[in-house]
């Protein structure tokens, strides 16, 4: 358990509170937290209702300036992930319900609960939490420079936002009812297994090998939502793997994706086939074909 305080009295600035915890028994992986309050010029508030569309905005700032960020650092980008912004939100909140900092309040899920009930199925979570009295995006994005101007050793927030073990962000930014600008960021390796959008494209990638007589077939499937600008790889998903007989495709066997949309299988086979994964659609998504492969 690491757990630093820094007070940075009544001055304007920033006050920081930083917090990991790993080895969590369910889950193979760690759960990081830090937190920041940020004190500026008051500003009345509004109400902590759904996301407004200035709200949204900020968030989406906060965004482009988090991955423009880890672009200096020649990390790849975090892809937007409804679920965890789904997260995040509810924590919101409850932080301003309560107009109190916290990764956890009382009667509250911790951060890796949250996550999964969202529908994320992490392995590596992370979460940045902030207020400021700036109600302005100028606020949001303010905080987000602060984490990430961090030093050691009380940079906990740099770390997640530099972090090579997360893939997907969501943020979510509150004006509470206390004329605050509450900030969550929630971080994971995963973005969920639904796409949010009324239409979602999927696609389907295919790679073989051979060894001697067994012949192995790995896919992986996304689906993209055209609205939210999400890739998500969904788990559960039926794929069938066919191969090209007597001049047509025929369907050898079923299997469903993990929890990172990847499968996986292995069988005999002397002779080489032309092989291809083939993705049916389900009410809110396309179906998909791979490409082939000669094994």
């Amino acid at each position: 358990m690491l757990f630093t305080l820094r007070r940075a009295g009544n001055q304007a600035g920033p006050t920081t509170r930083a917090r990991a915890r790993r080895g969590l028994a369910r889950k193979a992986g760690a759960l990081l937290g830090a937190a920041i309050g940020v004190a500026a010029v008051i500003v009345s508030g509004g109400t902590a209702q759904a996301s407004t569309v200035a709200e949204s905005t900020a968030a989406r700032s906060v965004l482009s300036l988090l991955n423009s960020e880890r672009a200096a650092h020649y990390l790849p980008a975090l892809g937007w992930s409804p679920a965890l912004v789904t997260s995040a939100h509810a924590h919101n909140l409850r932080m301003a319900s309560s107009n109190l900092l916290s990764h956890q309040l009382a009667g509250e899920a911790s951060l890796g609960d949250r996550v999964s009930a969202a529908g994320v199925p992490w392995h590596f979570a992370a979460e940045n939490i902030g207020w400021t009295t700036n109600l302005a995006i100028s606020g949001a994005t303010g905080m987000q420079t602060a984490m990430y101007n961090e030093a050691p050793p009380n940079d906990g927030h740099r770390l997640n936002i530099l972090s090579g073990s997360v893939h997907y962000v969501g943020i979510d930014i509150l004006i509470g009812p206390d004329g605050k600008q509450w900030l969550t960021a929630d971080f994971a390796d995963a973005g969920g297994s639904t796409c949010s959008d009324p239409l979602c494209a999927t696609s389907a990638y295919i790679a073989s090998s051979r060894a001697g007589q067994a012949v192995y077939i790995n896919g992986l499937i996304k689906l993209s939502g055209p609205t939210t600008g999400l890739m998500v790889r969904p788990s559960g998903r039926a794929v069938y793997l066919q191969r090209y007989l007597n001049g047509g495709w025929q369907t050898m066997l079923l299997r469903t994706t993990d929890a990172y949309g990847r499968l996986a299988v292995g069988f005999i086979q002397t002779r080489v086939f032309q092989y291809r994964l083939v993705v049916p659609a389900t009410t809110n998504t396309t179906p998909a074909a791979s490409a082939s492969t000669f094994r």
